[in-house]
């Protein structure tokens, strides 16, 4: 992944059958890490994969550029904040029809195998986001419904504290989780986390609903407007309204 010239990048990191890819828009950046090409039981993108998505984040924060990004996307299909799995891992046994969610469980970056980089990837995209006021957005799926969660680092001093948010969507084939499992999320495991010193995950909401988990059928729409924020609607079965959270970046209206 190498940062190019222009408004608009694509680079590809190749290492085997793992690729990653960076879109460079000026103002707004995607990002999307392969979490499949590398995957094993002890690893989600390894340590050289990992470091090259991360350089190339870093990258568009570089003093020779023109226009610095106000808002970087991450799609990483696994989410970075979440209920940990370690409890779901050991009761899901016990929760009939909870078997697929177990299975996705110790695939993700809250198992244990996987926290030593999930950790190295909170830290780097806090400290881009700190450096250059850029606000980082991650999106996710892969647990059948829909959400949102926070990672926050406290500031010091003289220094404002810096969050990153996550939204959550499920597969629109995905049916959502059975209702036991359902009360397994919502009451057994925890909705908050010290990720680290100075960071703490939480779930949160979206700002026109009250449901930390949203089990029906869902998409997830995001329209960027001229003050530098993000719409994200969250499209849910049987709902006619979308369910709205507005994601703003310092110096937006």
């Amino acid at each position: 992944l190498r940062p190019a010239e222009g408004a608009l990048s694509l680079s590809g990191l190749v290492d085997g059958e793992q690729h990653s890819f960076g879109f460079d828009f000026g103002s707004l950046a995607l990002v999307a890490p392969d979490l499949r090409g590398s995957r094993t039981d002890r690893q989600i993108l390894g340590r050289q994969n990992l470091t090259a998505v991360l350089d190339w984040v870093d990258g568009l924060g570089s003093s020779g550029r023109a226009v610095l990004p106000r808002h970087l996307l991450m799609l990483t299909s696994l989410p970075v904040m979440y209920p940990s799995f370690a409890l779901l891992e050991a009761g899901l046994g016990f929760v009939p029809g909870a078997q697929d969610l177990e299975d996705d469980g110790r695939d993700h970056w809250t198992s244990r195998p996987h926290r030593e980089e999930r950790l190295r990837l909170v830290h780097r995209l806090l400290a881009f986001s700190r450096r250059t006021g850029c606000q980082v957005t991650l999106l996710s799926g892969d647990v059948h419904v829909g959400a949102v969660s926070t990672i926050t680092q406290s500031g010091g001093p003289q220094s404002e504290s810096v969050q990153i948010t996550q939204l959550i969507s499920s597969a629109l084939v995905n049916a959502p989780p059975p209702a036991s499992a359902l009360f397994f999320l919502n009451r057994v495991l925890s909705q908050q986390e010290s990720i680290d010193d100075g960071i703490r995950g939480a779930m949160s909401t979206f700002q026109n609903g009250s449901e930390t988990f949203v089990a029906r059928r869902n998409w997830l729409s995001l329209e960027p407007d001229d003050h530098g924020r993000i719409w994200a609607k969250l499209f849910v079965e049987q709902e006619r309204d979308p369910l709205l959270r507005v994601i703003s970046v310092k110096g937006g209206e």
